[in-house]
């Protein structure tokens, strides 16, 4: 699969540049102002924006970090690595705040930029990775997999979701075979602390 970049700058001499070192290993989509930045993003759900903090019509930086909370609010799974000429110690920490992925100065080393970019490539397939597992996981432990329709099985459903989110300790006790890995497993991931450790079972 192709990873798509959208480049967002108002110097046409870098968008040559970059197109011309990035073209051949990526879909590339460019523009040259945020507000049609925001709307490209929506429209093409890139995975990274390079993104340029001083743009028209103002050249402002406060326009700039508002453009990296608008593109990551209309298409949140999109990177955002931020390129100025802004010397500014506070600038990198502003951006980083406003939601940017990573930062660099102009002029563009594009090594460096081929390693924030793959790095950066790297944490989202590891993040749909880990989501994938998750509702795998999820799925096999939820309520739909413990079969039973009796009154004392819904009395069992019933407790699970009493104490799914509860801040109690919950220890399950039975004899072998009766299911108490199965329940413990569907208190675990229909909770609110599914990302800690599992539940124990005697």
């Amino acid at each position: 699969m192709s990873h798509k970049i959208l480049i967002v700058d108002d110097d046409t001499g870098l968008q040559e540049q970059l197109a011309w070192a990035l073209k051949h290993d990526f879909e590339l989509v460019q523009c040259t102002d945020g507000a049609k930045a925001v709307r490209v993003a929506m429209a093409e759900s890139p995975n990274l924006a390079l993104l340029d903090l001083h743009l028209p019509p103002n050249h402002l930086l406060e326009d700039g970090l508002r453009n990296i909370g608008e593109i990551r609010r209309a298409c949140p799974e999109t990177a955002v690595i931020v390129m100025t000429g802004d010397e500014s110690a506070e600038t990198p920490l502003r951006a980083i705040e406003e939601g940017a992925y990573d930062y660099f100065r102009k002029p563009i080393d594009l090594r460096e930029l081929r390693v924030i970019i793959n790095r950066a490539l790297e944490r989202q397939r590891i993040e749909r990775e880990n989501t994938r597992l998750r509702r795998e996981i999820e799925a096999r432990y939820s309520f739909s997999q413990i079969i039973g329709a009796s009154g004392q099985i819904q009395e069992v459903f019933e407790s699970i979701r009493r104490v799914a989110d509860s801040s109690a300790t919950v220890i399950v006790r039975g004899e072998s075979g009766t299911g108490k890995e199965l329940v413990a497993k569907a208190i675990h991931y229909n909770s609110s602390r599914s990302n800690r450790s599992t539940l124990a079972t005697m």
